[in-house]
């Protein structure tokens, strides 16, 4: 859906600026290609992040025998925001890995000890 929204705003601002010489335009799409290369190589990278902190919390908790439930019981959190985490759908902050860590009796580094 990134990608659609992306193309769209490319096509609309290369339109919107129908009126300015084509070296002009060239320069515009030049720029908007290297834009756009970064944010794919943002997304990309962002989801394996995601997804490698999500599985090492399924897999702590897991070891600890708790369901999604109880972990989301123990952090205040709902249960499906547990889930989401572990399926690497959530970018969880600072404060809620912190939250975690305690509700799962480890240290905070240990959720990072598999990170590449």
């Amino acid at each position: 859906m990134k990608y659609i929204k992306i193309a769209a705003l490319f096509f609309f601002i290369f339109h919107l600026v129908s009126f300015i010489d084509n070296y002009s335009k060239l320069i515009i799409l030049i720029f908007l290609c290297i834009r756009l290369r970064f944010t794919i190589k943002y997304i990309l990278m962002t989801s394996n992040i995601l997804k490698d902190f999500g599985q090492t919390i399924r897999l702590i908790r897991m070891d600890k025998e708790l369901s999604q439930e109880e972990l989301a019981h123990r952090c205040g959190f709902h249960r499906t925001y547990i889930g989401m985490i572990e399926r690497g759908e959530k970018n969880i902050t600072l404060k809620n890995i912190e939250i975690l860590a305690r509700s799962l009796d480890i240290p905070i580094c240990e959720l990072f000890k598999d990170a590449r």
